[in-house]
């Protein structure tokens, strides 16, 4: 059976729960190949374990790195471009807190600017690289409404 996206190329940071499984197992249902990447293999394991309990057929496969590695968001750049394409990347990979400004600490402040910003400006940096490569492409950032409607308590995760 021909789907939508048969012989697409897909990555999902954060892939492992969540918004970017809920995006890994409906690229997937339109018949894309998809590389999840997370920090836990735990996790990445069940998820690509659910996603292929919906369809055996399915190409999926995952890589375990943070997207705050520069190195680690090329790596898993080069695992799923398969046939060295890559066609559809989503940014989702994110982390936040929650306590006041006066209260968070300097670590704990790099942490999130390093996953959430760094993490979503490498994996887009290495995708298009790879994607330039590709006719045809789609990179989604994802976001949080805390953005625009922000919370007290997550200062940090609001940037």
């Amino acid at each position: 059976m021909i789907k939508a996206l048969n012989n697409h190329n897909v990555l999902v940071t954060g892939g492992g729960s969540g918004i970017g499984l809920a995006c890994a197992k409906a690229f997937a249902a339109d018949g894309a190949n998809v590389s999840i990447m997370g920090r836990s293999q735990d996790k990445l394991i069940r998820a690509m374990e659910e996603i292929q309990a919906a369809d055996e057929n399915v190409t999926v496969q995952y890589f375990v790195g943070d997207v705050a590695s520069e190195e680690d968001v090329a790596a898993a750049v080069e695992l799923a471009s398969l046939n060295q394409t890559l066609d559809i990347v989503v940014a989702n990979a994110g982390t936040g807190g929650l306590s006041p400004i006066m209260a968070t600490s300097g670590s704990n402040w790099d942490e999130i600017m390093r996953t959430n910003l760094n993490g979503t400006f490498y994996t887009i940096k290495h995708a298009s690289r790879k994607m330039s490569l590709s006719g045809g492409v789609a990179i989604c950032a994802i976001s949080s409404i805390a953005g625009i409607r922000t919370h007290r308590f997550m200062g940090p995760y609001c940037v």
